[in-house]
């Protein structure tokens, strides 16, 4: 399999069926292979259990059963097989005496520090030189790609004086910081939707004042006190295997959530950043850094190969830009270039006509039900419904019918009005801020149902956004809502040299059904080019990224592979 799986990563799509033909043969003894296999498993069980029905306590052969079993168990499990998890396990809890003892406790450990910058680069900002703006090997605005290959970008974006922002310089310094408190719930399936729960208690209640920071009302809020872990650093800490969730909170500093992923007899680790109440924009959330299990999504198709991505920290709206936000935005440019407000109006298509109507020169109503009810006739004639909706506008809609363009642009508006480094989400990030670290298909956990977002099939009256703060279960582990349906997010890279004028977008939209939901799942549209279902979701960079590390498709390759 592991030749089939780098021939399949080798050779494109567009290849002739002569080069093809190495990838099938592999294929073909890879599946040739597994069938051998099974057959020699089948008479393996059956030598064991007629050995045991005459001598049932032959140890040797207890324990070769037990192993057997246990083996499938963990096929089952890395197949998501749940009916197999159950049955191999309970057969290898039959014939274990002793040998599978640690295994089947389930147990690894845990080493979690904590640590800051020393520099107050976030709260206060900095001179930044227009050379050093880099996100991902990107410029953050044009979209122009920092390491020269030719990928269409908007030059037009990169205009201006040297900015000022809040953003740490790619070697500013960071120490370690230690006494922050720790609680941890493990995450069960409660009702097709991870919760937080208490699978133990023990020292000192998570304050509830800090749950209400973190959570409000979300469904997600963890139920029972946590188990409180201690202060960091904390090394070594036995917990049973599974996903869970760690609220960490820091003197003087920004409670977050830390999702974590704890596996049988391994240590898992985190290096956890801590910032200040004032490091943190307003409608942000972070995402911490480090690795995260990408794409090798059996459920989607189109998923690319596993991957282990170590990613920076990262902060990233926990909701999509408004219709309302955007309108400001367009009032705003129309003052100094009302040539390129009106051009970027959402629209129907790349050239199409506009949705909102234009109410006077620089201005633009969104044609919600408010003030249709109001408008004269030659204004209401000119607004239209969004394409596919059956339902008029509302301002806490997510701006849709933008391209790339559009969304950069506003990107960079929002940078220079706030002094904040902001851009588009890079695909690794949208896709790490989805799934947690525990590869989970959905936001929620492994389910689809419509009811959990806004997609297809949400609505007995046909398809429409809603408002952003809707669909509370369409929420992630780092708490960023609306990322498996409403709106498809617009990303900061390329799909690759193949594609130049392309860019990559993810997320479910108001009309889609998986897997275009899952968060693996990603799709490209041209640059240029404006769609009913795209959007907008802001990055905001906690720090530049060095020179020369880039972040691009192809890099993926170089990255390792994550264990099965």
């Amino acid at each position: 399999r592991a030749d089939a799986g780098r021939l399949e990563r080798e050779i494109p799509n567009s290849a002739p069926r002569s080069e093809k033909k190495r990838l099938w043969a592999a294929q073909d003894r890879a599946e040739d292979l597994a069938r051998e296999g099974t057959r020699l498993l089948a008479e393996a069980n059956a030598s064991l259990d007629a050995a045991l029905a005459n001598a049932p306590d032959h140890a040797g052969a207890r324990r070769l059963l037990a192993e057997l079993h246990w083996d499938r168990h963990v096929e089952a499990e890395a197949a998501g097989d749940r009916r197999g998890v159950i049955l191999h396990l309970r057969q290898a809890e039959r014939w274990n005496d002793g040998a599978l003892d640690a295994r089947l406790r389930g147990e690894g450990t845990v080493t979690l520090r904590t640590r800051r910058w020393t520099c107050d680069c976030l709260s206060r900002g900095r001179a930044v030189a227009p050379e050093s703006l880099n996100v991902f090997g990107y410029h953050p605005w044009s979209g122009r790609r920092l390491s020269g290959e030719p990928v269409e970008s908007v030059p037009a974006l990169e205009t201006g004086p040297p900015p000022r922002l809040r953003v740490h310089a790619h070697d500013c310094p960071r120490i370690e910081a230690p006494n922050a408190s720790v609680w941890a719930w493990r995450c069960e399936e409660i009702d097709r939707v991870l919760i937080p729960v208490s699978a133990r208690e023990g020292g000192a209640p998570c304050p509830p004042a800090l749950l209400d920071r973190l959570f409000g009302d979300s469904p997600y809020r963890p139920r029972g006190q946590g188990l409180h872990l201690g202060e960091t650093p904390i090394v070594g800490r036995a917990l049973p295997r599974g996903s869970w969730l760690l609220v960490v909170s820091a003197p003087g500093c920004a409670p977050s959530r830390v999702p974590l992923v704890v596996r049988r007899l391994e240590e898992s680790t985190a290096e956890v950043t801590v910032f200040g109440a004032d490091d943190v924009p307003a409608g942000f959330l972070p995402v911490a850094g480090g690795p995260f299990f990408s794409q090798g999504d059996p459920g989607n198709p189109a998923s690319g190969p596993a991957a282990v991505v170590d990613l920076p920290d990262v902060f990233i709206a926990q909701f999509p830009v408004t219709c309302a936000d955007y309108l400001a935005f367009l009032i705003d440019l129309a003052r100094t270039a009302p040539a390129e407000a009106t051009a970027r109006v959402p629209r129907k298509g790349q050239d199409g006509p506009a949705y909102w109507p234009q109410v006077s020169p620089g201005a633009w109503a969104i044609p919600d039900p408010a003030w249709l009810a109001g408008a004269p006739d030659d204004l209401r004639r000119q607004a239209s419904r969004l394409d596919g909706a059956t339902a008029d506008w509302l301002r806490s809609w997510p701006v849709l019918g933008v391209s790339w363009s559009d969304a950069s642009a506003y990107a960079r508006w929002r940078s220079l009005r706030d002094g904040r480094l902001y851009s588009l989400v890079h695909e690794d990030a949208w896709e790490k801020a989805g799934r947690g670290v525990d590869a989970r298909a959905f936001p929620w956990g492994e389910t689809f149902d419509p009811c959990l977002c806004n997609a297809y099939g949400s609505h007995r009256e046909g398809y429409f956004p809603v408002p952003v703060r809707d669909c509370p279960f369409d929420e992630s582990p780092w708490g960023i809502r609306g990322l498996a349906g409403n709106s498809w997010d617009w990303c900061l890279n390329d799909p690759g040299l193949t594609h130049p004028g392309f860019r990559i977008g993810k997320g479910g939209s108001f009309t889609q059904a998986p897997p275009r939901n899952r968060m693996s799942h990603s799709g490209v549209n041209h640059l240029h080019a404006a769609f009913f279902t795209n959007g907008i979701r802001l990055a905001a960079a906690c720090a530049l990224t060095p020179p020369g590390e880039t972040w691009y498709r192809e890099d993926r390759r170089k990255r390792p592979a994550p264990r099965a």
